[in-house]
C-alpha cells in the first residue's frame, strides 16, 4: 500500500491516541465496548507508524511500534490484528537478515490468532515463514508453506476479511512464491508467479515497484540479462519518487547481482543511470 508519510509523521498522533486511549480507560470515561474500540483504532496507527518506519529502515522503531500494535491489538480482544501485526514482526526480521526470528514469529502469529486468522491471513504468515527458510535453503519446509499458504489464497474470500486485511491481495502472495522460488534457486519456476504479482491495482506503486526489481532479477538468474535491465529501468526511475529504503535496497540487491555483467553495454548505462538515483 503506498504510504507518502514516514513514521515521524504519524508519531504525534499515535502518542495522542494511544494516550488518551489510556486516559479514558484509566478514568473510566467509557465503557468496555467503547475501550476495546479505542484500543484497536490505537493498533491499527501503531501498525502504520511501523510500517513507516521499517519501509524508512528505521527499524528499532518499527519493531517498537508493531509491538505496541500487537498488545493494543490484545487489550482489544482482537486476536487476528495481534496476529497481524507479530506477522509485520516477522516480515521485518525477514527484512533485516534474522531468518530464524522471521520463522518463529511467524509461527507465533498464526499460533496466537488461533480461530481468529482467515485464510488470507495465514496466507500471509505461512508466505513470510516460506520466504525465510527459502533464505535458509530447506526446500522441504519452503515447499511446504508454500503449500499451505497457496491453499490458504484459493480459500480466502474478501467478503469475510476484515478491512485492513485488503492490503494483501492475490498479487501480494504471488510475489511472497516468487521470492521464495527465487532464493531457491528455481527462477524458472519463479518467474511463472510474475503475471500475477505484478496484477496491482494503480494505486499500489510501490509494490508494484517492489515486485518489478523482484522479478528482475528472477529474469537475470534464468539468463535474460536484457530483459532483467528492461524490468529495473522503471522502478529505478520511480525510486527517488517514492522515498522507501525497503525499494533502494532492493535496488542496491539487484546493482550487485549485476557484478558478472559490468562490461556489458546494457549494463554499462544501467550503472550509470543508477550512480545517478544515489546522488538525487
Amino acid at each position: 500500500m503506498p504510504q507518502p508519510h514516514t513514521a515521524s509523521d504519524c508519531r504525534n498522533a499515535l502518542i495522542l491516541t494511544v494516550e488518551s486511549t489510556r486516559k479514558w480507560r484509566l478514568h473510566g470515561c467509557c465503557n468496555d465496548a467503547v475501550g476495546r474500540e479505542l484500543f484497536g483504532a490505537a493498533a491499527i496507527l501503531s501498525n502504520m507508524a511501523g510500517w513507516m518506519a521499517m519501509d524508512i529502515s528505521l527499524h528499532g522503531l518499527g519493531q517498537r511500534y508493531y509491538t505496541q500494535a500487537a498488545a493494543l491489538a490484545r487489550h482489544a480482544g482482537d486476536r487476528a490484528y495481534g496476529a497481524y501485526a507479530i506477522g509485520n514482526l516477522a516480515t521485518q526480521a525477514l527484512l533485516v537478515g534474522q531468518t530464524r526470528t522471521s520463522i518463529r514469529l511467524a509461527r507465533t502469529a498464526r499460533a496466537a490468532g488461533g480461530r481468529a486468522v482467515t485464510p488470507a491471513l495465514t496466507a500471509r504468515l505461512a508466505g513470510t515463514e516460506a520466504m525465510a527458510h527459502a533464505i535458509t535453503g530447506d526446500r522441504h519446509e519452503t515447499h511446504r508453506m508454500l503449500r499451505i499458504a497457496s491453499a490458504a489464497m484459493e480459500r480466502s474470500d474478501p467478503a469475510r476479511d476484515p478491512g485492513w486485511l485488503g492490503v494483501f491481495t492475490p498479487a501480494h502472495h504471488a510475489g511472497n512464491v516468487m521470492r521464495a522460488l527465487r532464493d531457491l534457486a528455481d527462477p524458472a519456476t519463479a518467474s511463472s508467479h510474475a503475471a500475477d504479482a505484478l496484477n496491482l491495482p494503480a494505486r499500489n506503486t510501490r509494490t508494484h515497484a517492489l515486485h518489478s526489481i523482484l522479478y528482475a532479477s528472477v529474469l537475470l538468474d534464468r539468463g535474460d540479462l536484457d530483459g532483467a535491465i528492461q524490468a529495473a529501468i522503471p522502478v529505478q526511475q520511480a525510486a527517488s519518487g517514492l522515498k522507501s529504503q525497503r525499494l533502494n535496497y532492493r535496488l542496491d540487491e539487484f546493482t550487485t547481482r549485476l557484478a558478472p555483467y559490468r562490461q556489458s553495454p546494457i549494463v554499462m548505462d544501467y550503472l550509470e543511470a543508477d550512480a545517478g538515483r544515489h546522488r538525487r
